[in-house]
């Protein structure tokens, strides 16, 4: 039985062609279809599954520390207060809790 040769592929007419084209604008990917420029949409780099609990234990470290700061003000006198210990617990404090605010915007889907 002799083979036939298949057929070629039709073109198809230049509305039905997907023509893409890619190029880097503002850190998107852009694609050309049929004319009309879209960006693909953004992800994110990293698992969605651990941003909750990132959120709730970086929030909790940084809540332990500001009560520790304020315990640390109510309890102390004026001679006892150590400013390098109280600018430390701050900073501390608010480190752990921007990072904890930063994971919770990102897991309810605000990507900044």
């Amino acid at each position: 039985m002799p083979s036939q040769p298949l057929p070629e592929p039709q073109q198809e007419g230049p509305k039905q062609q997907m023509q893409t084209q890619m190029g880097q604008t503002g850190g998107l990917l852009c694609v050309q279809k049929n004319g009309v420029k879209t960006t693909n949409r953004y992800t994110i780099p990293g698992n969605l599954a651990v941003f909750p609990y990132l959120t709730m234990g970086l929030l909790a470290i940084g809540w332990f520390f500001t009560r520790w700061y304020f315990v640390y003000e109510a309890t102390s006198t004026k001679h006892t207060q150590d400013k390098y210990k109280k600018l430390l617990i701050s900073l501390v404090a608010l480190l752990f809790i921007d990072f904890g605010v930063l994971f919770l915007l990102l897991w309810v889907g605000i990507y900044i």
